[in-house]
This record gives structure tokens, C-alpha cells and sequence, in this order.
């Protein structure tokens, strides 16, 4: 019986999309319920949602990093996070990056190091993110967009960034991945 099942598995070993609907579309995001063909050969319908992929840079100034502080509408809290934002149609993220760290922090990087692309929401969002870092800059404009209005900008060091995280002061997962990949890529090429 086993080998039956493990033989299934590896003949139908993907999901397999029949029938893709747009159930709401919005300026941000749209909502998708897709007629898909499991692993297991049943057919089930599965809601996500489809948004655009954004950009995450981890700006280090000497020993701090530079982070931004906002309010998030959909959590209604303050959250300290590094400076991030959406990839604009047909923007590569390099290009998003570099725009995205201006305009939020007024630095503009000599050269990014791509950290990597993690996903955010796996089960339930198509949104991706691509994280860079950053430690060579020159001082730009801070362009700021009208949900961004109430931002700061922040110099943080190092120890803090990690007791904030430990304490739930920082709490915004795509920071918190992010700078973990910058302890695997980053620190640990230093030492």
C-alpha cells in the first residue's frame, strides 16, 4: 500500500491549475480563486491573493543600521522596519531598491549586495520580497509618497536592532528574515 502512495506522489507530485478567476481586483492586490488539481488527483478551488513583489535594503552606517518608523493602516500600530516598498511595472528590483532607499531614508547606495528573495505569505499570498544591503552612500532627497508622511528615520546599532527584536519592539517579519540573512551572508563573510 505504501509503495502504491509513494508512487502516486511522484507521478502526480505538483498542483495543477485548471481554471483561474479574479474574485476582486484592487489598486494593490487583486483576489484569486484558482481550480486546481492536487498532488493526490482531486480537484479543490484555493483563494490567494495576487500582489506585486517589494524591495527590502539593510542600510548599515558604520556599526547602526538605518531604519524607518511608520504607521501600518492594516495593523494599526507603529512599526520600526527597514526601508522597503513595492517594485513599480516593469522595474527590476535593483532599480526599486536603490529608488525605495532615497526615497524613504535620502541615502543613495554606491552598490547593493542581493541578500536573496524569500517569500512572505506563502500559503495564502503570491508576494514575494527581495532583500539588499547597503553600506556606501551619498546624501540624497528624501521623496516621501502621501501614506509615508508620517515616517522617521532612524539610526540604530546593532546590539539594539537585536534586543528590540527579542523584547517584540521590532515585530515586522520581512525585517527581522531580512536581517538574518544579513547575519548569514554579510556578518558572517566579515569575521
Amino acid at each position: 500500500m505504501y509503495d502504491k502512495i509513494y508512487n502516486m506522489k511522484n507521478i502526480l507530485n505538483s498542483w495543477i491549475k485548471i481554471k483561474s478567476n479574479t474574485v476582486y481586483k484592487a489598486k494593490r492586490f487583486s483576489v484569486k480563486k484558482d481550480k486546481v488539481l492536487l498532488p493526490d488527483g482531486q480537484e479543490d478551488e484555493y483563494e490567494y491573493i495576487e500582489k506585486k513583489d517589494f524591495v527590502l535594503i539593510i542600510p548599515r552606517l558604520g556599526s547602526s543600521f538605518v531604519v524607518v518608523e511608520q504607521f501600518r493602516y492594516p495593523v494599526k500600530k507603529r512599526l520600526i522596519e527597514f526601508p522597503q516598498g513595492v517594485c513599480n511595472d516593469n522595474e527590476l528590483p535593483e532599480k526599486a531598491a536603490i529608488r525605495e532607499l532615497q526615497e524613504e531614508t535620502g541615502l543613495i547606495p554606491s552598490k547593493l549586495m542581493y541578500l536573496g528573495r524569500l517569500d512572505l505569505a506563502k500559503a495564502s499570498s503570491s508576494q514575494g520580497y527581495h532583500v539588499y544591503f547597503a553600506n556606501d552612500f551619498s546624501k540624497g532627497q528624501i521623496k516621501l509618497d502621501n501614506t509615508e508622511g508620517d515616517l522617521t528615520v532612524k539610526n540604530i546599532e546593532k546590539q539594539q536592532i537585536e534586543k528590540m527584536i527579542k523584547k517584540g519592539k521590532i515585530t515586522d517579519s520581512p525585517t527581522i528574515a531580512a536581517y538574518t540573512l544579513y547575519l548569514l551572508n554579510v556578518e558572517h563573510s566579515e569575521r
